[in-house]
């Protein structure tokens, strides 16, 4: 088992240094890392969502349950989340699970899915610079990362509290 375990952390290591170095690589000679997933960009009326691995990131209130302002902070200026315009609520589920959670060895406590037009919007509200969605699929083809974030750690979680707002949460 350990054996297991260690050639799964050491393949892990090795796929994320050869993502961080193809960042690298294009950033300096100019070319992107990004590509498209049913187009060039993600169209304003797309749905994407963030999938949530702590309980405590979700409040279970009646008579749904809501997203904690944590669920849309961003890693390294980025917040992961995947496009589901065309898929069932079943393959969602399954993409999160196959594409993430097993990655992670983490199990899904819940899900938030936010139209991209909220996204883009919330931002420029708040007179911020405008967040975007741009696929980068790299790691999944309906993969996507929401950047454009203020460098201000006060204004990126008011505007983290505003998506948590907008989304709607889906507990399986």
């Amino acid at each position: 088992m350990p054996d297991l375990w260690a050639k799964t952390t050491v393949r892990m290591a090795r796929k994320n240094f050869v993502i961080r170095f193809l960042k690298l690589f294009f950033s300096i000679f100019g070319a992107s890392t990004h590509k498209s997933a049913g187009g060039p960009a993600v169209a304003k009326d797309e749905s994407v969502t963030r999938f949530v691995f702590e309980r405590e990131y979700i409040r279970r209130s009646q008579p749904k349950p809501t997203a904690k302002f944590q669920v849309f902070l961003p890693r390294n200026g980025e917040t992961s989340v995947f496009r589901i315009l065309h898929l069932g609520v079943a393959e969602v589920w399954e993409l999160g699970n196959d594409h993430v959670a097993r990655l992670r060895n983490r199990t899904i406590k819940a899900r938030a899915d936010i139209k991209v037009q909220m996204v883009e919007s919330v931002g420029a509200e708040k007179g911020h610079v405008s967040l975007t969605v741009e696929p980068e699929t790299l790691m999944h083809l309906l993969h996507a990362n929401i950047v454009g974030w203020p460098e201000d750690e006060s204004a990126v979680q008011m505007i983290a509290v505003e998506l948590a707002d907008k989304a709607e949460v889906y507990v399986p």
